[in-house]
């Protein structure tokens, strides 16, 4: 079992998912969610498209069980972090 039980791995797939986009040229931001408001539960990506100039931000939650592409848990609040690719 992993130390961290505040994300329980979110956090580990957050760091996969960001690195996999900007390694293919994609921007990426990571999302910080509160299930109640009171504390920060979870975080997870989200990837801009088009690749060059993103108009458009698809989450991957890939904590989320089943094939559920751009969806995401509900929340009481949230914040967005740019997340800087390596070629910059």
């Amino acid at each position: 079992p992993e130390a961290d039980i505040t994300c329980r791995q979110c956090d580990d797939h957050v760091t996969a998912n960001s690195v996999l986009a900007a390694v293919n040229g994609f921007q990426s931001k990571a999302r910080i969610t509160s299930n109640t408001g009171a504390s920060w539960d979870h975080i997870y990506a989200l990837v801009g498209v088009p690749k060059h100039s993103p108009r458009k931000w698809m989450i991957l939650d890939t904590t989320l069980p089943g094939n559920r592409f751009n969806q995401q848990p509900p929340f009481a609040k949230h914040r967005d972090f740019d997340l800087d690719p390596i070629s910059r």
